[in-house]
């Protein structure tokens, strides 16, 4: 320590500068890399910049096939969205066919078209909100459907009970319509024609989603996407399917 003392000013800054030049020595051996030793003794060292270059690309690589594969997801969406949407058409369409049957079920009882009318529309108008706001999927399964429809009928049978008391105060004369006994055996075969209509169209329109799916499942890069995009929708609605028949 006493020979520190004796260090004039020059001289440690010479220690300084040498210092320095060994600091950024050891930084370029880092980053360029550099192998030191003799004969078979030898140690490579740093390399740093290759090995953030080749990280990086890397990086890159994954980040342009997530986006191609996000692309991707998007379209599958947008194509599925306008496949419900084109089954929300057959599904409405299934009841406009229905409304001349549900008519006939008062045919020998119409005297004035307005009853008619409104008797067809508390039939029409419970299979329409069903559609509207029930995922008939799931509730049209063999193991749901049995319950599902006699809760529609159970709807349809308060609101035909309270058409039947206002009936007296029609202007149209004399109007009888038949009780809700009467009618309830036909009036449930119509309805579980509407359920079988429903799963035929829905059934349609799922095969056509698996098959898309199915199409598009090599054009995915990463497995995560494959699994999230194609895999897991093609077991939901193959099951679907399953539960439906």
């Amino acid at each position: 320590m006493e020979n520190l003392d004796k260090i004039p000013p020059i001289g440690w800054g010479v220690i300084a500068l040498i210092a320095i030049l060994i600091f950024i020595a050891l930084i370029v051996v880092i980053r360029k890399g550099a192998v030191l030793g003799w004969g078979d003794k030898k140690i490579a060292l740093g390399k740093v910049d290759k090995k953030l270059d080749s990280f990086k690309a890397e990086i890159d690589e994954q980040n342009k096939k997530r986006m191609e594969d996000e692309e991707l997801r998007k379209t599958l969406f947008r194509r599925s969205g306008e496949i419900d949407e084109k089954l929300k058409a057959d599904e409405r369409r299934v009841i406009r066919r229905l409304y001349e049957p549900i008519k006939n079920l008062f045919k020998a009882n119409i005297k004035c078209e307005l009853p008619a009318l409104t008797a067809a529309e508390i039939i029409k108008d419970e299979l329409l909100e069903r559609v509207d706001y029930n995922n008939l999927k799931e509730k049209l399964t063999s193991k749901e459907r049995h319950g599902y429809i006699q809760d529609i009928l159970y709807n349809i049978e308060i609101d035909y009970k309270a058409f039947l008391l206002k009936i007296p105060r029609l202007p149209c004369g004399t109007e009888k319509y038949p009780a809700w006994r009467e009618i309830r055996p036909e009036l449930e075969k119509l309805v579980n024609s509407w359920a079988d209509s429903m799963i035929e169209v829905m059934s349609t329109r799922i095969k056509e989603k698996i098959e898309m799916y199915e199409s598009e499942k090599d054009k995915f890069i990463l497995p995560e996407y494959k699994i999230l995009c194609i895999d897991f929708p093609i077991k939901k609605n193959e099951k679907y399917l399953k539960n439906l028949h």
